[in-house]
């Protein structure tokens, strides 16, 4: 996350980091899902080279 915070991956491994830490960590879980799912539709269908 510190190198790139536009990584879809990354910001839905977070959300399930945050997810499995319980219920005081909901909405931690829920913003890094939605983060994800907005870059996923917003990213690239083939990587730039």
């Amino acid at each position: 996350m510190r190198l790139d915070r536009m990584k879809t991956w990354a910001r839905y491994n977070i959300g399930q980091f945050y997810n499995g830490e319980g219920p005081m960590f909901i909405k931690e879980a829920l913003d890094s899902f939605e983060a994800a799912s907005i870059l996923k539709e917003t990213e690239a269908i083939e990587p730039f080279r």
